[in-house]
């Protein structure tokens, strides 16, 4: 399944999210590939698109960011995906 992540990182939480991204903590576990991740520079908000096998490490994964960030999942497709259910 393909989903978006969106999320919104408050001013106050910047320092502690970047250590942990610096770490390697966005590094994604088994059973979820990064498709693209992108970052508004300056803002804290940010999205990427993931393909996810494991959706109970996928949830896992983003509750250990979930105290420093608001965070948004919804499921998408690829154009031809639409294109067949039309």
């Amino acid at each position: 399944m393909k989903l978006m992540l969106t999320w919104t990182i408050p001013p106050e939480n910047f320092k502690e999210t970047f250590k942990r991204f610096k770490e390697g903590r966005a590094d994604t576990p088994a059973g979820v590939k990064i498709l693209g991740r992108w970052h508004e520079t300056g803002t804290g908000k940010g999205f990427m698109a993931v393909e996810v096998e494991d959706m109970t490490a996928f949830t896992g994964w983003l509750m250990g960011w979930s105290d420093l960030s608001i965070q948004t999942v919804v499921p998408v497709v690829e154009d031809e995906d639409i294109r067949k259910n039309l």
